[in-house]
């Protein structure tokens, strides 16, 4: 080749990438764009009119930023409300979600249960379900825990994946029930067959410790897998642990870092904890001592009580760096320490498979 060839052209940055994409794919998303917001000014349109339905979905849109419409509280409530003084149950059901959260309108609980109570006696399971969770909670109206296990049964019977999951961590934690790990299997199994993923997960808790049924860590691991890969942030975390320590799966810490980090990407406070630990230790990360501090820091401040005594423990180890750091000077030099006597290798402390599992 002549030099002419040889040479690299002057532009070309060998660090950047050519990304090609299909002008066809383009236009195809372009043209999806359009029919959305076509599809959203005629949803508009009706919603103006009267038409409840219409009125439903576009809060419903606003509520959840979709179809074309971005997400917009005051907007989800004034349509919501609009559908709800017209009699249509789902749209009450929302008002009242509105109401308990404080979206577009200021938080009320008490209005969230009369929303959450009409639109359970026309028989919406939904509603069944949150008003469950107000009497389980005490949020609008007195806790009743009792009353909250009737609710959700009522609403699990109907098929609600959501509240028989609810109504599995009653009787798995005894709440307004006596402990029954048969129940809770049971109501977890339903709510997993759904695809429920925090059922999914409770499933492999049932598992991995035997409640309920034997035993089975490696299906265990095939529960929080599913329960992981549909999003469920407690599952992300156990499935690490699963492969931190064996459980179920060979070990391998790498795949219990990726696992760990996806958890601890969305606030999972055991996960961020777990991830410290990694790189405290240097599990499946290069150890470095002062992301380790920095993933404790996190997990402490979601309240999780070993990341502070980590913290505690790991503020004599990391050094400061930077252009002012402290140098002392050069004294004698230090006699050599004696030879170490080999040491087997520090097991990972294992702490658990169960935390954080939170009405959702």
């Amino acid at each position: 080749m002549t030099d002419e060839q040889n040479k690299k052209p002057e532009s070309f940055d060998q660090d950047s990438v050519m990304i090609y994409i299909d002008p066809k794919l383009m236009s195809s998303l372009n043209d999806m764009a359009e029919k959305k917001q076509e599809d959203l000014k005629a949803l508009q349109a009706a919603a103006e009119d009267g038409d409840l339905d219409a009125q439903y979905r576009l809060g419903h849109s606003y509520y959840y930023g979709d179809d074309g419409a971005p997400k917009d509280g005051e907007k989800a409530f004034y349509w919501f409300q609009k559908a709800a003084e017209g009699d249509n149950i789902a749209a009450q059901y929302y008002l009242g979600l509105c109401y308990a959260r404080g979206v577009g309108v200021e938080k009320d609980e008490v209005r969230a249960v009369e929303l959450f109570t009409g639109a359970s006696e026309e028989g919406y399971a939904p509603a069944t379900t949150e008003l469950g969770l107000c009497y389980e909670l005490g949020q609008g109206v007195t806790e009743d825990k009792a009353r909250a296990v009737e609710l959700y049964r009522q609403a699990a019977q109907r098929g609600l994946s959501r509240a028989q999951c609810n109504l599995g961590y009653c009787y798995y934690e005894g709440i307004g029930v006596e402990i029954d790990y048969n129940e809770a299997f049971r109501w977890f199994s339903k709510s997993a067959e759904d695809e429920n993923s925090r059922g999914q997960c409770m499933l492999g808790l049932c598992y991995e410790l035997g409640r309920g049924v034997a035993e089975d860590k490696r299906r265990a691991t095939e529960y929080y897998r599913m329960a992981a890969e549909n999003g469920n942030v407690t599952a992300m975390c156990n499935l690490g642990y699963c492969y931190y320590t064996g459980i179920g799966v060979d070990e391998n810490d790498q795949k219990a870092v990726e696992w760990f980090q996806r958890a601890a990407d969305r606030g999972q406070p055991r996960a961020l904890f777990l991830l410290g630990e990694c790189y405290e230790e240097g599990h499946g990360v290069q150890e470095d001592l002062e992301k380790a501090l920095e993933y404790y820091q996190k997990a402490a401040d979601k309240g999780y009580r070993s990341a502070q005594e980590a913290i505690d423990r790991l503020k004599g180890k990391v050094q400061p760096s930077g252009a002012y750091t402290y140098v002392p000077p050069k004294g004698p030099a230090p006699t050599a320490p004696p030879v170490p006597v080999p040491q087997p290798p520090k097991e990972k402390p294992k702490k658990g498979g169960l935390f954080g599992f939170f009405k959702k």
